[in-house]
């Protein structure tokens, strides 16, 4: 995974490459699971390309908990994410 963060007038622009292509966004705030600037701002349920995690009020806000749109929960998910690096 490549990842590319650029700051051009206090804007951010991350492009990063996975197996299914290449993805750039301007102006995104990180994902709380994976730390990348995948997540536009005002976005919700937004899934995030690099690592699956649906960016959700609650669940981000309640690390272990399971209620909400993603199956594991956010310390779950990141401890999946630290075994596959």
């Amino acid at each position: 995974m490549d990842i590319t963060v650029k700051t051009n007038d206090n804007s951010t622009q991350s492009t990063f490459a996975t197996g299914s292509g290449t993805y750039t966004h301007p102006d995104n705030r990180a994902c709380v699971c994976c730390g990348t600037y995948s997540i536009p701002y005002n976005a919700e349920q937004f899934t995030c390309p690099i690592c699956g995690w649906i960016d959700d009020i609650f669940q981000n806000t309640h690390p272990n908990s399971v209620v909400g749109p993603n199956t594991y929960s956010l310390n779950q998910m990141k401890e999946q994410i630290r075994k596959k690096q």
